[in-house]
């Protein structure tokens, strides 16, 4: 259900009366703290942040207790049932001026700042986006209001970045913004739909004034994101529809995401194209004061022209009450840059930056016989690579160990992000487990190391005892054990040293027909 407010200006405009409250104890911010300004910037997917000036208190030193750091605090404006800000005290400035006066500004944050100091390594196993973000704002005492659970992730390994951090990241991955209400004790998950709040205001009725730009920059008509996942080796992608109404608009596509199947990179490809919508019509506006506006709420504007007016969802917020304005909010509905999907200038790393993709040989045949391969990048829709040389164990002028991927095979390339196409072969990505001596588990235990070729030859070595085996495809074999040594051959066998001594030594010499 949609709530609804009317954005009305006062007649005449007056400052609201202001309620401070800290630690649940309420100062008198008329007589004694002269509270003079209340600053309130509530922006998408970042805590609340309060400033309140006080000029010239009577007591001083009383205030200073008060509004010790760690402190509680909230603030309510009269007339209205919700309140403006509720959280914690996190900075208290102190400026002793030379006229003799003292001004004291205390700068608060809320409840979603106290995650910035929780940092762990710690494994989530099997949890929906929904359900992480329940166990990353738990200590920070906030349940979470979530209209779909997002994306499922089956292993994420915390690894020592804060809370506050991982929170923001896997929600922008995941198309959603965050907010934690005025009341102070929900996080709200929600997408380019906002969060079901309404406000409406027309130009000279509630709103002061207002910029509506129309950009074709970001006319994209959707977006798909292609990926793949290391675990399985799969690569999938998602899809979404941007709606943006331009008929020479064209689809984005963005290559090499990691992700752990399809619904990540779908919800990534909704973002995105939330994102295109977003900016494609942007509103900054100010408007009549109301502690409801904020990330998420719907602001409707009426009175303008008929191409700027409409439903902008906003994302950013700021509260303003002091002598020369009276309660005013100057709100937008532009996205963040810092906070994009894929981060500023389009998610590009800096330059150097590396990272790791699958691949599939397509061709051995280096026309400088430098061992080089030619790939194919399934997470890049199959681009083809230039010829990459491949990383060998010892290799060298006149050695090495040759042991070269084939066409077909699965490998895994470091590439300079951003370049997928130049970059090192690691080596083989194995897609199957063919029997030993490939992996070699036996019975959950690593049973045998080797090394086995298409053609049939392996040697294998024993990992549980003292044994060795030397097979072809046609049967003959060499195995070395720890009773003796047994040489099978499928074929002839020959044994000869022309023009040298053959010498064998035995206690006894045993000759049987086969």
């Amino acid at each position: 259900m949609t709530d609804t407010i009317d954005l009305v200006a006062p007649a005449p405009a007056v400052i609201p009366g202001v309620r401070v409250r800290v630690d649940g104890a309420e100062l008198d911010v008329d007589r004694v703290a002269r509270l003079t300004s209340v600053r309130v910037r509530r922006e998408a997917s970042a805590p609340a942040a309060c400033a309140l000036v006080f000029e010239d208190p009577v007591d001083p030193a009383a205030l200073e207790s008060a509004l010790t750091p760690g402190a509680g605090l909230d603030v309510a404006v009269e007339g209205h049932a919700v309140p403006l800000f509720t959280g914690d005290v996190v900075v208290l400035d102190r400026a002793f001026r030379a006229d003799g006066t003292v001004a004291m500004t205390a700068r608060c944050q809320d409840a979603a700042h106290r995650l910035r100091g929780d940092s762990q390594l710690r494994a989530h196993v099997d949890v929906s986006l929904a359900e992480l973000v329940r166990e990353l704002a738990e200590p920070a005492g906030l349940s979470v209001a979530a209209d779909a659970q997002g994306p499922r992730l089956p292993r994420l390994l915390r690894d020592g970045r804060s809370a506050l951090e991982m929170l923001t990241r896997l929600t922008r991955e995941a198309g959603l913004w965050w907010q934690v209400d005025a009341a102070g004790g929900t996080l709200r998950l929600f997408d380019g739909s906002g969060i079901g709040h309404e406000a409406r205001a027309a130009y000279g009725d509630g709103l002061i004034e207002a910029v509506v730009t129309d950009s074709a920059l970001a006319h994209r008509s959707g977006w798909r994101v292609v990926g793949w996942d290391p675990v399985t080796g799969e690569v999938s992608d998602g899809s979404a529809d941007s709606g943006v109404d331009d008929p020479d608009a064209r689809d984005a596509v963005r290559g090499g995401a990691v992700a752990s199947g399809a619904d990540e990179l779908e919800a990534l490809a909704r973002g995105l194209a939330a994102e295109d919508g977003a900016s494609a019509r942007v509103v900054r506006a100010v408007v009549e004061g109301h502690p409801e506006l904020g990330p998420g709420s719907v602001l409707r504007l009426a009175g303008l022209t008929p191409g700027a007016t409409g439903d902008f969802v906003l994302l950013a917020a700021d509260h303003v009450i002091d002598a020369s304005g009276g309660y005013t909010c100057t709100v937008t509905s532009e996205p963040p840059a810092h906070l994009r999907a894929l981060g500023p200038a389009g998610g590009r790393p800096p330059r150097g930056a590396m990272t790791l993709t699958a691949a599939q040989v397509l061709r051995v045949d280096d026309p400088e016989a430098r061992g080089r391969v030619r790939v194919t990048l399934p997470a890049f829709d199959g681009l083809e690579s230039e010829w990459l040389p491949v990383l060998a164990l010892g290799a060298g002028e006149g050695k090495g160990l040759a042991l070269q991927p084939d066409v077909g095979d699965s490998v895994l390339v470091a590439h300079e992000a951003g370049d997928p196409g130049r970059g090192v072969v690691l080596g083989g990505l194995r897609t199957s487990d063919g029997g030993e001596p490939g992996v070699g588990v036996v019975g959950g235990a690593v049973g045998a190391y080797g090394m086995r070729l298409p053609s049939g030859q392996s040697l294998r070595l024993s990992a549980d005892g003292d044994a060795l085996a030397l097979a072809n495809a046609a049967g003959s074999r060499v195995a070395l054990t720890d009773t003796g040594v047994v040489v099978h051959a499928a074929g002839d066998l020959v044994l000869e040293a022309p023009g040298r001594l053959l010498r064998l030594r035995a206690g006894r010499i045993e000759l049987e027909r086969a």
